[in-house]
């Protein structure tokens, strides 16, 4: 799996209740096929008596609307609510009131919901979604996300499960969000079960700071950049570091040999890739987390990383972030003007959601940069495996 930039657009409300919320009180179970793009989960719903696609998100503690899809509904403003974001960028968004959402099949209503207005441009567009569907709007329910076969089984009402104990964790924040302990090297770490995240695991930097005077996590390599994006539409351009973690155990499932990247969201995530190796059933009424391992015995992921990242300014191909060897040589901000020899066009954000079809081509990549103080640099780009130490 690829270290990839975190184009991370998911909500982190900083209060306690996140929701106004009514499922419907019988018992009901659906299922819920899901599409995966760009390590993003895209689902679709009825909203309004309309059908539309949702990106499904755990981390979000407040679920959220696009603008042209708020304005087209000529939805209701409320009020409005304090947010952080992914990048720790703090303000007030206005909310709407949603009047019906629903499942295809119609078993399962939920009303008198709110969302917040994201404000544009929203990076929700390269999804062809028109929201996110978060932890608030879940928060009656037991969801049930299987890797596996695709799919988000929720259930309504009272229902309880047959899953062991064994594989059980309890919430440990007052928010919403599934927010549970696992284990570092037998050292405590709180993490989010983050699906809208499509990485492995985002170590959170302070986290990263206490595992180390532990000896818990080894620094491999420092970088500076861009790395994640949130709803604020800022950029955090930060230091970070990419980090070796010798083993991580999440109940009986252990994990050995991650390689990770820090960043600063307000908690450590696990994200999609993790999802590839066990079921995540989230029991939100009675605030539990189930993680139950595909495999038995130790999981030994694989991770790649690139020399350098890229991104789109002002139509143009620019690096985004560079690890240290490559200081001096380029930073974040220069165009990259040429690959092999071929002039890049006009871009925007959506093309690097979808990967850069020029990237995408067999063979090996030579980059033409043009530095901040006109410097013309050929650079190759590289995409490795990385190997524990």
């Amino acid at each position: 799996m690829a270290l990839k930039k975190n184009i991370f657009i998911k909500l982190f409300c900083v209060i306690s209740i996140f929701f106004t919320y009514n499922a419907i009180a019988q018992k009901a179970t659906t299922v819920i096929p899901y599409e995966l793009y760009s390590g993003k989960m895209i689902i679709k719903m009825m909203i309004n008596g309309q059908q539309e696609r949702f990106i499904f998100d755990t981390g979000a503690g407040k679920s959220s609307l696009s603008t042209e899809f708020c304005k087209k509904q000529n939805l209701k403003i409320t009020d409005s609510v304090k947010i952080s974001d992914v990048t720790s960028n703090t303000a007030y968004y206005k909310q709407v009131k949603i009047d019906s959402l629903v499942t295809l099949d119609k078993k399962i209503k939920f009303n008198g919901l709110t969302a917040v207005i994201m404000p544009e441009p929203s990076p929700i567009r390269c999804f062809d979604a028109i929201g996110l569907l978060g932890s608030d709007m879940l928060a009656q329910t037991i969801c049930i996300i299987d890797s596996k076969s695709k799919t988000i089984t929720i259930i309504a009402g009272e229902n309880p499960l047959k899953e062991s104990f064994r594989y059980a964790h309890d919430f440990k924040h007052p928010s919403v969000l599934p927010i549970f302990n696992t284990y570092i090297n037998g050292q405590e770490l709180q993490v989010l079960f983050d699906s809208g995240s499509g990485s492995f695991m985002n170590l959170k930097q302070s986290d990263f700071e206490r595992l180390k005077a532990n000896g818990n996590a080894k620094l491999l390599k420092e970088g500076s950049g861009a790395k994640s994006f949130g709803i604020s539409g800022k950029l955090d351009k930060a230091v970070n570091y990419q980090v070796y973690i010798p083993e991580l155990r999440v109940g009986p499932m252990k994990v050995a040999n991650i390689v990770t990247e820090t960043s600063n969201p307000p908690h450590t995530l696990l994200g999609v890739a993790f999802m590839q190796h066990a079921k995540m059933i989230i029991d939100y009424p009675n605030r539990r987390l189930y993680c139950v391992p595909y495999e038995q015995g130790v999981i030994n992921p694989k991770f790649r990383q690139t020399n350098f990242s890229i991104t789109v300014a002002k139509g143009q191909l620019t690096v985004a972030h560079i690890w240290k060897d490559l200081e001096g040589q380029i930073a974040d901000g220069d165009v990259i003007t040429h690959i092999n020899g071929v002039k890049t066009g006009v871009y925007n954000f959506c093309d690097v959601a979808a990967g850069i079809k020029e990237l995408k081509e067999p063979g090996p990549k030579m980059m033409t940069i043009q530095t901040k103080d006109n410097r013309t640099v050929n650079l190759a780009y590289k995409v490795e495996e990385i190997k524990a130490p």
